[in-house]
């Protein structure tokens, strides 16, 4: 799509060398399971990466304090003969990941990561949310002598975080728990995919009411056939109560009533309830007697953990 100016053309001026020129970016988020364009409001900063199509870095835009609406767009006068591919980042705040790896005139797109802040072996701080688009090709060609052009390029913007909160019931009031989080999640290429990375653990407050647990986590992107493991650990006793890998066994777990109603594609937060009951004839052990995920029973079964 192109965006013509009416103040700089052939019925104004003679010389139309010095019209302006440029590209303007507009931004949305429509996944899998959504009809039409959302503008998500956590989306307050952008980063646009351009290009070449030789994959070499030429140029980098930014803006803050954004609103995304359908009208909203980010105007910029890029403007360069040749075919360009653009790579969008957008957030709540970008600060709390790595783009300091990215070189005008040096860095390819297969060489872009972009990254979470963190320890060695922990995610201390939550992440913000995180976005990624990507557009097709762009040609532009000398339009010199055709007044005042803006192409519009336009990113459909997915989210690359999740909210898990986790309420967790029927244990033993008298002993404390931990609760910990593992992924090697972190990383991830221009197109949101995954990137090699080292397993950490995501920290955060558990809090105990009663034989209820609370743990709420941000984590990154999840998907299936990954090693993102919970745990829940009584360290009274120093046994695992339980344990399982977070995307394939209970988020996704098909096993009991079939597909559930949500997925990782279209769906970021998710609230979790995990039900245990004591065994009469041992007080060590508990029964897994039923996970709900977003009013989905993902299991209500008898199952036995030590």
């Amino acid at each position: 799509m192109i965006l013509s100016f009416s103040n700089c053309n052939d019925f104004i001026y003679d010389d139309l060398s010095d019209c302006p020129q440029g590209v303007n970016f507009q931004f949305y988020r429509q996944t899998p399971c959504e009809q039409s364009p959302y503008y998500p409001s956590d989306i307050k900063q952008v980063r646009v990466f351009a290009f070449a199509q030789n994959g070499i870095l030429v140029e980098e835009f930014s803006a803050g304090n954004i609103v995304l609406s359908s009208d909203y767009l980010l105007e910029t006068p890029f403007y360069k003969i040749g075919t360009f591919t653009f790579v969008a980042w957008g957030g709540d705040d970008l600060s709390g990941y790595n783009f300091s790896a990215f070189e005008q005139g040096r860095t390819t797109k297969q060489e872009m990561i972009v990254s979470l802040k963190r320890a060695a072996s922990q995610a201390t701080n939550k992440p913000k949310q995180l976005y990624v688009g990507e557009s097709g090709p762009l040609t532009i060609e000398d339009r010199t002598n055709l007044g005042s052009i803006f192409d519009l390029v336009s990113f459909n913007m997915q989210e690359l975080t999740n909210r898990l909160n986790f309420k967790i019931q029927g244990l033993s009031v008298n002993d404390e728990y931990k609760i910990t989080l593992t992924d090697n999640n972190s990383k991830y290429d221009f197109n949101g995919d995954f990137v090699a990375d080292n397993r950490f653990e995501y920290i955060t407050d558990v809090r105990k009411e009663g034989d209820v647990l609370r743990a709420d986590y941000i984590t990154m992107k999840l998907a299936e056939g990954r090693d993102t493991w919970f745990t829940i650990t009584n360290t009274t006793t120093g046994k695992v109560v339980y344990d399982v890998n977070l995307v394939d066994d209970l988020l996704l777990y098909k096993g009991q009533f079939g597909e559930p109603p949500y997925n990782l594609a279209c769906d970021h937060d998710f609230n979790i309830i995990i039900v245990f009951a004591p065994d009469e004839d041992n007080p060590e052990t508990y029964v897994l007697w039923q996970v709900i995920v977003n009013d989905w029973n993902v299991v209500k079964r008898e199952v036995i953990f030590p």
